[in-house]
């Protein structure tokens, strides 16, 4: 919710990452959309840990076929 500065939940799960990729632990993430902010993804990156990421395929959306505009958006998902 970036538009009112509420970013509570962004600074909680990047802070969250930075001290469980701190340890020799494994971290697991599923997201129907998969949109990672930079922050995350260079914390992800610089890790030891072992990291599995679990995201739908565009086939699972429902705009997939979607007509016109639609059939687009899971592409840019992609």
């Amino acid at each position: 919710m970036n538009v009112i500065n509420y970013r509570e939940d962004e600074q909680i799960f990047t802070e969250l990452i930075k001290q469980l990729l701190q340890t020799d632990s494994k971290l697991r993430l599923g997201t129907g959309y998969l949109n990672i902010q930079s922050e995350i993804w260079a914390e992800l990156m610089r890790s030891k840990s072992k990291i599995e990421l679990l995201t739908s395929s565009p086939k699972a959306n429902g705009f997939y076929n979607g007509g016109r505009v639609k059939k687009y958006i899971p592409g840019l998902y992609r």
